[in-house]
């Protein structure tokens, strides 16, 4: 059977449609479920007035401390702290997770950071309980790599408490990062 020369080309659009269509760059964004992130969704106003809350509530404690600088050597508290996209993913990407907790921390003595307060993100599955797996493969922890690495990938080994990872370490604010 021959096909017609209108018939050849119609076949030649329709494959460089269909290749064209396929090679577009795909959306950047993480695909979410809308309904669920609508339980934690705030708007930006609420969540400023909580944290002009929050530090206004500080600077009173700080007033009414006897010895103000205990406070500050005991528990040095951040505004906030910022972490990359990939640390975040990385935590999503442990087997089982569902969600991420952040818990508040402070630094030993042992550490140079002079007691700071720090925010640790783990990994929790559907009943919020802690993931303890390792975040990050040995290949990924090349030089002086953190959580938050390009590929952001998981073992699949679980329960591991001793090589179990967490997210910690992010930018101090103020100082690094920009007001809220």
């Amino acid at each position: 059977m021959k096909l017609s020369s209108n018939m050849k080309s119609m076949v030649c659009l329709a494959l460089l449609v269909f290749m064209v269509k396929g090679c577009r760059p795909k959306s950047p964004e993480i695909p979410f479920d809308a309904r669920s992130a609508a339980a934690h969704v705030r708007p930006y106003k609420v969540l400023q007035a909580y944290i002009d809350s929050f530090q206004i509530k500080r600077t009173r404690l700080y007033e009414r401390v006897k010895d103000p600088e205990y406070i500050d050597s005991s528990f040095d508290l951040p505004n906030a702290e910022m972490f990359n996209r990939d640390a975040i993913i990385a935590l999503l990407n442990a087997p089982g997770a569902k969600g991420i907790q952040i818990y508040l921390g402070r630094k030993t003595s042992s550490d140079t950071s002079n007691g700071n307060v720090v925010f640790v993100l783990l990994p929790v599955d559907e009943k919020g309980n802690d993931i303890k797996t390792k975040l990050l493969v040995n290949d990924q922890r090349t030089g002086s790599v953190r959580p938050g690495v390009s590929t952001a990938q998981v073992t699949q080994r679980r329960n591991i408490t001793e090589e179990a990872e967490g997210v910690e370490d992010g930018q101090r604010c103020p100082s690094v990062c920009s007001d809220f």
